[in-house]
Formats: C-alpha cells, sequence, structure tokens
C-alpha cells in the first residue's frame, strides 16, 4: 500500500504535497526535501517519507523525518517526527490504515508538530498523547529586563569547548549550520543546549525554540536568554507551552498548532529538532 519516496517518484511526492498545501510553491518542496534527503542519507535513516497509491495514481502522502537521541546511557533512541500529511479525498477512509502503518516501529518515539484538525483525532486513536497546547510568546527587549545572569549562558566557541554530551554537540552543530540560533544553559556543572531558529512574525524577526531539555531552567534564565537573542537580532520569542507555562513578561496563546507524541518525551522538554522547522523552514 505505501511506497518510499525516491529519485523515481519525488515529483508525485510534490505534486500531492502542493495540492494539500497550496500556499507553498514547488521551490519550496524541492529545497526542503533536498535537505532532509540529505540528513537521512548520510545517517542512513531510509526513506524521507512515504506515497500511497500506485505509480500514476497516487492518493497519499507524508514525511517521516527521522532524528536519533544519545540517552545517559549511551543508548539511541529513533524519534520519528511526521509531518506534511495529505490523503487525497476518495482514498481518506484509508487515512487510519496509512497512519497505523507508519507508527509502527517498535521503540521509537513519534511526534505530530504541525497536525491538522482532522489528524489530531486521528492520532488521538493511536495512542499519540497531548503535548504542548499552544506557546508563550513574549517581546524580548522587556523580557531582557526580567531576572537571569549572563554567566549562566555561553556561546560560541564556550559552548563549543564545554562540557556537553556527543547527543547534545550534534544537535548543536546540524542546527547551527542549518541557520539556528543556539546557545548553552549553564545550571552548576552541567550545561544543556538550547535552539532557536529564527523567522519572521508579522513582520518581526521572533526566535521560535526548537530545543530545550527543561523550559523551567529555560524560564529560570529568560532575562540573559532575552538579551542573547537581542543581541542575535530578535526581537520576539516563541516557546512553545502548556497553558500557565510563561516566560517572565510573557503571555501565552493558542494561536499555534497544539503539538502530539507517542513514546518517550519529557514534559518539561522541547523537541523540534530535526522537524519540519528545521528543514522546510515553516
Amino acid at each position: 500500500m505505501l511506497h518510499a519516496i525516491d529519485d523515481t517518484s519525488v515529483d508525485e511526492a510534490i505534486a500531492l504535497f502542493r495540492k494539500g498545501f497550496p500556499v507553498h510553491d514547488e521551490s519550496f518542496w524541492r529545497d526542503g526535501l533536498e535537505r532532509l534527503t540529505r540528513h537521512h542519507e548520510t545517517n542512513g535513516f531510509g526513506p524521507v517519507g512515504y506515497l500511497m497509491g500506485k505509480p500514476g495514481s497516487r492518493t497519499g502522502v507524508a514525511l517521516t523525518m527521522v532524528s536519533e537521541r544519545m540517552e545517559p546511557d549511551g543508548q539511541r533512541r529513533r524519534v520519528v517526527n511526521l509531518s506534511s500529511w495529505y490523503v487525497e479525498e476518495q482514498a481518506r477512509w484509508l487515512a487510519p490504515m496509512m497512519l497505523k502503518h507508519l507508527t509502527a516501529e517498535a521503540g521509537a518515539t513519534f511526534t505530530d508538530l504541525t497536525p491538522s484538525p482532522s489528524v489530531r483525532r486521528l492520532i488521538g486513536n493511536l495512542g499519540f498523547q497531548p503535548w504542548n497546547s499552544g506557546s508563550t510568546r513574549a517581546v524580548l527587549p522587556w523580557a531582557a529586563l526580567f531576572g537571569g545572569w549572563s554567566e549562566a549562558l555561553i556561546t560560541g566557541d564556550a559552548l563549543a569547548s564545554s562540557a556537553l554530551t556527543p547527543g547534545q554537540r550534534l544537535i548543536v552543530a546540524d542546527h547551527a549550520a542549518m541557520g539556528c540560533i543556539t546557545a548553552g544553559l549553564v545550571q552548576g556543572e552541567r550545561v544543556s543546549p538550547i535552539v532557536f531558529q529564527p523567522k519572521r512574525r508579522r513582520g518581526l524577526p521572533t526566535a521560535r525554540l526548537i530545543y530545550a531539555e527543561r523550559k523551567s531552567e529555560l524560564f529560570g534564565q529568560f532575562g540573559a536568554v532575552a538579551r542573547f537573542l537581542l543581541s542575535q537580532g530578535m526581537v520576539c520569542v516563541d516557546v512553545p507551552a502548556r497553558a500557565g507555562d510563561l516566560v517572565p513578561g510573557g503571555w501565552f496563546t493558542t494561536g499555534a498548532p497544539p503539538t502530539f507524541y507517542k513514546g518517550d518525551m519529557g514534559g518539561d522538554c522541547v523537541d523540534h529538532a530535526w522537524s519540519e522547522f528545521v528543514f522546510l523552514r515553516l
């Protein structure tokens, strides 16, 4: 029923993506798929996604963005982020079976960061749990007035030479190479990376949080983080959050779509690493 997206079928995949998400043009999909394919081929992660239906009569498409997290004991855990899922109306009765196949890998963690309302209902039936219900936003010049010491934040050479684990170091290096803003939070002898994606929201340079191991630590040093982001040319910040999660000087909004996960994922973390926000630059 499902066939891997490859060089012979990428044009069919792009045609379905453009039909399902008409706001994006062909170059958007080709550029994003090129970045995603490079990541998968470099790491041996297999297909970047799947098509449903026979060649010449495809009826569904989805991206499966694979990455790995290194656990403290050295074990590797696969994370599969589902994205850009579209099924033609006449084949939507097959959508649950397609999704069940896409999430069948034992031991993997699955995420869906941009699900449509109809997809949210489907993934709930397959064991996905709500993660963040919106985001907390702040204007950085105001947030910079709040607490947080600059010594608690390291960047550049200091971050590169810090006591990051191999897994943390890979997150920083890969995302910095793809244009993200990276830094490290210092908590005693431990350093934890934070990654932001620069984007524009309503014309304003905005830093969207892509990765943080503990939001509580980020919020505790948010004044220093805000001052750093200002130095990078950002004006606003957007942090995936649950109701009640607030950056100092910020507000909570459900304007951002809710996110979901299935498997092993800490509730206090934000882990959108190697996702559509980075590869497709949404």
